[in-house]
C-alpha cells in the first residue's frame, strides 16, 4: 500500500515568502506615493499664492495711487502670506521718449512645511504721455 499525501494550503516558508516579495514591491510604491503628495500640495499652494498676488496687483493699482510701495498682511486657514507692491519708473520722460515705463514687483511670502517661501511676479506697464491741449488763442 502506499503512502498518498494530500496537501491542502501552503506552508510556512511559501506564505514568509509572499510577504517578503509583496512587501518589496509595496514598500516603495507608499514613499513614492507619500512624495508625490507632498510635491502636489506644494505646487498648489504655490499656484494659489501667485493667483493671489495677481488679484492683489490689480487692487493694490487702485489703491496705492501714486505711492510708490504699498503692503498688505493677508492669513487665512491654510496660508499666512505677506504681499507688498512696488512700483519703479524706468526711464525719464522726455522729447524724445514721451511715455513711462513702470515696473511692478509683488512679493509673495508664505510658510509652508516648515519652510518660508518667496515667490516674485512681475508686471511692466507702459503709461503713455496724455495728448496736450492746444489752446485756441495761439496763432
Amino acid at each position: 500500500m502506499m503512502n498518498i499525501k494530500v496537501r491542502d494550503g501552503f506552508t510556512l516558508i511559501e506564505v514568509l515568502l509572499a510577504l517578503l516579495v509583496t512587501g518589496t514591491v509595496l514598500v516603495p510604491l507608499f514613499f513614492l506615493y507619500n512624495n508625490v503628495v507632498h510635491h502636489v500640495a506644494g505646487r498648489s499652494y504655490q499656484m494659489q499664492s501667485m493667483f493671489i498676488s495677481k488679484q492683489f496687483l490689480f487692487t493694490a493699482r487702485k489703491q496705492a495711487g501714486t505711492e510708490r510701495t504699498f503692503e498688505l498682511q493677508e492669513y487665512d486657514q491654510e496660508h499666512d502670506m505677506r504681499l507688498q507692491y512696488s512700483r519703479i519708473m524706468i526711464g525719464e520722460q522726455s522729447a524724445f521718449a514721451p511715455y513711462q515705463m513702470m515696473k511692478e514687483v509683488v512679493t509673495v511670502t508664505w510658510k509652508q512645511f516648515g519652510q518660508t517661501k518667496q515667490e516674485q511676479l512681475v508686471a511692466y506697464m507702459y503709461a503713455p504721455k496724455p495728448p496736450e491741449k492746444k489752446t485756441e488763442g495761439a496763432t
